[in-house]
């Protein structure tokens, strides 16, 4: 991520700003803050008993995420409208309890997000533009349970997660900086699946 950061950064101080043109497409692909909650919910009660002849219920806490890494083609229909579709991919990991257990195992949980998007610029100034980007589209979940020692079939047979869900984004502000005539760094800031905060570059053609 560091090295990311600062390939970035390189390319804006050695790139020239260019002025807005009108372009077709964009390319782009980025990193986003995820909240833990866009993939599960921890705390949540797995329906199923940590062994026979119990009612105990596991629990997911201390939940880690990789944040969000995004990828997306948008068609301008007009200078200012684009539409699209964006892809998705992050990851978390959870410790497994019964009660005030110790952690007993671990819960590992991937998301796989394709949504459909629309971008609105409404303010061009120079080699700067904000804008806003709405998208909603299907998240598709899988996760698998483990014991402290990677075994997945001991005492959390049946805590599982393989299930899809309506998934959406909304960033109401965005800012592209076009430094070349075809790339630009970018940034956002919203709510949903893509992250909370995303940062990246973009390919405009």
């Amino acid at each position: 991520m560091k090295r990311f950061i600062l390939f970035m950064l390189c390319i804006g101080l050695c790139g020239t700003a260019y002025s807005q043109k009108d372009y077709r497409y964009e390319l782009f692909v980025s990193y986003g803050f995820s909240p833990l909650e866009s993939i599960y919910e921890p705390g949540i009660d797995f329906p199923s008993e940590p062994m026979s002849g119990t009612t105990a219920v596991y629990t997911a806490e201390n939940g880690k995420s990789s944040g969000t890494v995004n990828a997306g083609f948008l068609i301008h229909v007009s200078k200012p409208f684009a539409i699209g579709v964006s892809y998705t991919y992050n990851s978390a990991e959870y410790d497994l309890h019964v009660g005030s257990s110790k952690p007993l195992g671990k819960f590992e949980s991937r998301c796989n997000t394709v949504m459909f998007n629309a971008k609105f610029n409404w303010l061009n100034i120079k080699s700067f533009s904000l804008y806003s980007r709405a998208a909603a589209g299907i998240m598709m979940k899988k996760g698998e349970s483990s014991d402290m020692d990677g075994r997945t079939e001991s005492l959390f047979n049946g805590v599982d997660l393989d299930e899809n869900s309506f998934a959406w984004h909304f960033s109401p502000v965005g800012l592209d900086w076009n430094f070349t005539r075809h790339l630009a760094l970018f940034a956002e800031g919203g709510v949903g699946a893509s992250g909370y905060a995303m940062a990246g570059i973009k390919i405009k053609l």
